[in-house]
């Protein structure tokens, strides 16, 4: 069970979408680094959906978290 938990969105995407403004490159540049971070840090948990990404961890790695998702 994690006990530490940080939910993080790319705000404004909905504005983007309906100007015409949004493209995949978009969600490339916000999930890419995403992807290599999860991969850095198997002990954490990720999920990235939509312009969404989560992430959680077990709270005896508290000392790492906040580098974890910055």
């Amino acid at each position: 069970m994690a006990d530490l938990v940080a939910f993080m969105d790319i705000l404004g995407t909905k504005a983007r979408v309906k100007n015409g403004r949004f493209s995949a490159v978009h969600v490339l540049e916000f999930v890419n680094p995403v992807a290599f971070v999860a991969r850095e840090n198997p002990d954490f948990h990720f999920a990235a959906f939509s312009d969404c990404v989560i992430v959680s961890a077990d709270s005896s790695l508290a000392h790492r978290f906040v580098a974890v998702i910055s």
